[in-house]
């Protein structure tokens, strides 16, 4: 399952709020980007579309509790939802203008939560063709950095990443992965026998840091959709276990 040249629509930030602020003219424009992201999901290409459909339900409910007065403070810094603030401050709604940008905003993620729903569906059953474990993760675990390999277990190729927190980074926050460049890209003899040529490529030559193994029931590249949502589910471990230890 690999990403193809996605051929998803996009949706402009404000498009709910350009004028004509028409129901009947919005779900007409939202609808016709439901229509790309239909095609995208029947190319099993869900990342993209799972993700952006998040991001616009994110907006919208923003823009909601704006409109509703409701304490939106907490979010505004975000870049998406600032210009939204800033879009909606600019156009000094009428009344009636806020009441059917209410009523497009309502409809849009009645809508839009159905198409959650099934592509979450879809993102799990994706997920279910990843095994996770760690193979080494020292007692005295800083969780800032490891390593992750995410091995084919069609054709046994491997990809290994080096990934490090980027919280503590003046202008990095999260996790960032960078690609190691594996001199033979493929399964051999152990796990153990690959994390040491890693090792050896990263210069590391005592104590190896954390190292996670993902076996993927797929074939796959690099681009693929599986590889991207691999990366997330790691991603959403790491997170999940330091938030555990605070």
């Amino acid at each position: 399952m690999n990403i193809k040249n996605h051929t998803m629509k996009d949706l402009k930030t404000t498009w709910f709020i350009q004028h004509p602020i028409d129901q009947e003219h919005k779900q007409y424009v939202l609808l016709d980007f439901l229509k790309s992201v239909n095609t995208e999901i029947s190319k099993e290409n869900i990342y993209y579309p799972v993700k952006k459909i998040f991001s616009i339900i994110k907006e919208l409910t923003f823009v909601k509790n704006l409109l509703e007065g409701k304490n939106v403070d907490p979010y505004v810094k975000i870049g998406r939802i600032k210009k939204l603030k800033e879009c909606i401050e600019e156009n000094h709604l009428s009344l009636n203008e806020k009441i059917e940008c209410l009523k497009i905003v309502d409809s849009s993620l009645a809508i839009l939560y159905k198409y959650a729903d099934l592509g979450m569906s879809l993102w799990r059953n994706i997920e279910k063709r990843i095994k996770t474990f760690d193979l080494f993760h020292p007692d005295k675990e800083t969780g800032e950095y490891g390593i992750l390999i995410l091995r084919n277990m069609s054709s046994d190729g491997m990809l290994a990443y080096l990934w490090q927190n980027g919280d503590d980074m003046k202008s990095v926050k999260g996790t960032i992965m960078k690609n190691i460049p594996l001199k033979n890209p493929y399964f051999s003899l152990s796990y153990e026998f690959s994390v040491h040529e890693i090792m050896q490529i990263l210069g590391i030559s005592v104590n190896p840091p954390r190292v996670t193994v993902m076996e993927i029931s797929e074939d796959f590249r690099e681009d693929s959709v599986i590889v991207k949502i691999a990366k997330e589910l790691f991603i959403r471990e790491i997170s999940s276990s330091k938030e555990r230890e605070i």
